[in-house]
């Protein structure tokens, strides 16, 4: 989690890179507000593919693994206002 301090926007997200995996692999995971007397925001990391897996595997091993973090990036929508035209593309898991 990121301290009381942290300021980000609704729908931000962060790159996260874990060195013992790949140190030019980063993969983009959304901030959520994590309610308290000291309010902070967190990551929620499903492990569904070969790197969330591996990461989740090595954090059990090593619960005070290193990862590079950015700082909060805005979220696509809000950036989408800034220009004439737009396109979105979504997707399913199945």
């Amino acid at each position: 989690m990121f301290g009381s301090g942290y300021k980000y926007q609704p729908g931000a997200y962060v790159q996260v890179n874990c060195p013992a995996i790949s140190v030019s692999e980063w993969h983009p995971f959304s901030l959520f507000p994590v309610p308290g007397p000291n309010p902070r925001a967190g990551l929620h990391v499903e492990a569904v593919g070969d790197w969330t897996n591996e990461l989740f595997r090595l954090s059990l091993e090593h619960p005070r693994m290193p990862l590079w973090i950015t700082a909060a990036q805005p979220s696509v929508a809000e950036q989408a206002v800034y220009f004439d035209n737009g396109m979105m593309m979504l997707g399913q898991r199945e």
